[in-house]
């Protein structure tokens, strides 16, 4: 979750899994939801479990990602990635181009995310 952007399948997946584990006891076990699900994923503060949103939650990490790099032009990671993807200008001039890593799609997508003011 911290270098990809999970797609939709795969968090609901994992959401179905952790509803599952936790409404019956058991995996792959439908149990009796006495609670929405929403509700659970509340902060404790507001009166839920504090679950987390697996789709925020990924983009936060990958928002991370994208701070350590802006943060740390010095790195490794910065380096081979301005010279592949934004070479002639800056992190948050970069486009996402013809010949992409997923990695680097996942980073463009949290950042038009975190741009268009997700939170």
């Amino acid at each position: 979750m911290t270098c990809y952007l999970l797609r939709e399948g795969v968090i609901d997946d994992i959401k179905s899994q952790a509803r599952s584990y936790w409404w019956s006891g058991k995996q792959n076990t439908r149990g009796w939801a006495m609670v929405a699900w929403d509700k659970i994923c509340r902060s404790k503060k507001f009166g839920g479990m504090g679950f987390r949103d697996l789709s925020l939650f990924n983009v936060a990490l990958l928002g991370n990602q994208i701070w350590r790099l802006i943060q740390d032009e010095h790195s490794l990671v910065f380096k081979v990635l301005k010279a592949k993807y934004f070479l002639r200008s800056s992190f948050f001039e970069a486009k996402l181009g013809a010949r992409y890593s997923y990695a680097w799609a996942s980073l463009m997508k949290a950042k038009e995310v975190l741009n268009d003011g997700f939170f």
